[in-house]
């Protein structure tokens, strides 16, 4: 499946709300082409478990790595989680969430 369908897929008919490639490519600070030409595809690597099995590791191939880690740090950062959520915020700990049910 290609990003353009990924995120066409995401946004559904959300156009007309101004959410589409050409947004995403605006907030991101890159162009639509470089959106359009990264390929989504992982390599799959297995590691052993101590207790027997294999883990099963999906990694994205370089381009889309970047390409996420960008999502990541550009968009996602910036979202604040729901006040009763700890574990995803920074400078949060599980100490920080006991705290609050003392």
């Amino acid at each position: 499946m290609g990003l353009t369908n990924l995120l066409k897929g995401l946004f559904g008919g959300g156009a007309d709300q101004g959410h589409n490639l050409e947004e995403l490519a605006r907030r991101l600070k890159i162009s639509v082409e470089e959106l359009q030409s990264t390929t989504v595809s992982y390599a799959e690597h297995r590691s052993p478990k101590r207790s027997g099995g294999f883990r099963v590791i999906m990694a994205p191939n370089p381009k889309l790595k970047t390409l996420q880690r960008i999502i990541l740090r550009r968009l996602l950062g910036r979202l604040k989680c729901h006040a009763a959520v700890t574990g995803f915020e920074r400078r949060h700990s599980i100490v920080t969430n006991a705290i609050c049910h003392t």
